[in-house]
C-alpha cells in the first residue's frame, strides 16, 4: 500500500501535464510574418462591369477574378518579375475579352505585360482596377511590352 501512496502523486502530475498537452486547437502552423498580398478589380472597359473567370497571372501563380471582377494573391515571397497578365478570353460575360487591350493605372497597357509597382510586404499592394476592352469594342493595336 505504500508503494502506491508514493506513486499517487506523482501519476496526477503526468496525468496532469499529459491533458493539459493535448486536445488540439494548438492553430497549426503560424502565418507567415512577411506576406505579400496583391489585390485588384478587373472592370469591363465599356460597361465597367465586372470580368468573370479572367486569369491573373503574376510570375508562375495564376488565380482567376471573381463574381465581382476580384482577384488576390498571397505570396510569401515578393515577385521578383516587373509585369504581370490577365487573360480575358475565357471569361464572362461573353462574348469574351482581347488578349493584348487592358487600362491599367491610367493607361493603356499590354494585358500580358501589365507594369507591377513595387509590392510592400505585410500591408498589401492594390493594383487598383484594370479594364479589359470587350470583342465588340475593338482595341488600337496594343502598347508593346517593355
Amino acid at each position: 500500500m505504500r508503494r502506491y501512496v508514493i506513486w499517487a502523486p506523482w501519476l496526477v502530475l503526468a496525468a496532469t501535464i499529459v491533458v493539459g498537452c493535448g486536445g488540439g486547437g494548438g492553430g497549426g502552423t503560424p502565418p507567415p510574418t512577411d506576406q505579400f498580398v496583391l489585390t485588384g478589380t478587373v472592370l469591363d472597359d465599356k460597361t465597367s462591369s465586372p470580368v468573370v473567370g479572367a486569369v491573373v497571372e503574376v510570375a508562375t501563380n495564376t488565380t482567376s477574378t471573381d463574381s465581382q471582377g476580384r482577384f488576390r494573391f498571397e505570396l510569401s515571397v515578393a515577385p521578383t518579375v516587373e509585369t504581370y497578365s490577365i487573360d480575358g478570353t475565357a471569361a464572362s460575360p461573353a462574348p469574351g475579352y482581347y488578349v493584348f487591350w487592358a487600362k491599367a493605372d491610367g493607361k493603356e497597357q499590354n494585358a500580358t505585360c501589365i507594369e507591377l509597382p513595387t509590392v510592400m510586404p505585410k500591408t498589401g499592394t492594390d493594383l487598383g482596377t484594370v479594364y479589359l476592352r470587350n470583342t465588340d469594342n475593338p482595341p488600337p493595336f496594343p502598347p508593346l511590352c517593355p
